[in-house]
């Protein structure tokens, strides 16, 4: 079979480009979504720091309640 371009047979170029964007794309999805982890993780954060900070008696119900609402809104 003659090669045709470099490749072996005709549809190896658009295949080659379909790979290529798959690639690019879960490279893409990849990236957001460690981006949109990390922002998740300050929340995460700091709520179960005050869940702590309640648990050891530092703040009472009431404090507790008004500043995860806090977090929660950020």
């Amino acid at each position: 079979m003659p090669m045709m371009d470099g490749y072996m047979y005709p549809g190896g170029m658009i295949l080659m480009m379909i790979l290529w964007v798959l690639l690019i794309g879960f490279a893409v999805y990849g990236l957001f979504m460690w981006i949109s982890r990390d922002f998740g993780k300050k929340e995460a954060r700091g709520i179960r720091i005050l869940e702590e900070r309640f648990a050891r008696g530092e703040i009472d119900e009431e404090e507790f309640k008004q500043k995860r609402e806090v977090l929660k809104k950020k």
